[in-house]
């Protein structure tokens, strides 16, 4: 099946300090700093435990999402943009990283088409054509199909690197 493709293609390995590093270079004016808050709860079964939440809901669109789809766009230079992707950045998603890739195409000054389920929740639809990006319904098996395979060219008419 498709989804054991897509694990087997899977490799973890440690992130080096360097690519943190440019990472956090990569997303600068992009995603804000957000606070961390501790949680006013306390375990009597540990009463040195601390929790903190990391409010990442307070990101310009909502989610953290934005850290990765800026710092993965930052990597394209804008001559393979435009040369080898027609200035088209796209992404397969049902709300959140549709949402950072639109965002973080627009600061690039490129389109953005997102291929979405069918089924996917019209705020998150309307939230992505907010920040410019135009969306792709497709059944959900083809959605499926399109993020496990990273080829979307048939919905966009021609070459498309998957974000």
């Amino acid at each position: 099946p498709a989804t054991a493709s897509l694990l087997d293609s899977l490799k973890l390995r440690r992130v080096l300090p360097a690519e943190t590093l440019a990472a956090a270079s990569n997303i600068r004016g992009s995603a804000l700093r957000t606070p961390l808050v501790l949680l006013n709860h306390r375990r009597p079964d540990r009463p040195d435990l601390e929790i903190y939440l990391k409010l990442e809901n307070l990101q310009p669109i909502g989610s953290f999402k934005v850290r990765g789809a800026a710092n993965a766009i930052a990597g394209v230079s804008a001559a393979d943009l435009s040369e080898n992707y027609g200035n088209l950045i796209v992404s397969a998603s049902a709300g959140n990283m549709g949402q950072g890739v639109a965002s973080a195409a627009a600061s690039r000054g490129a389109r953005c088409a997102v291929v979405v389920p069918a089924s996917a929740p019209a705020n998150k639809l309307a939230a992505m054509e907010r920040l410019g990006a135009e969306i792709i319904k497709v059944p959900y098996a083809r959605w499926w199909e399109i993020i496990t395979s990273g080829d979307a060219s048939a919905e966009v008419g021609g070459r498309a690197h998957l974000f």
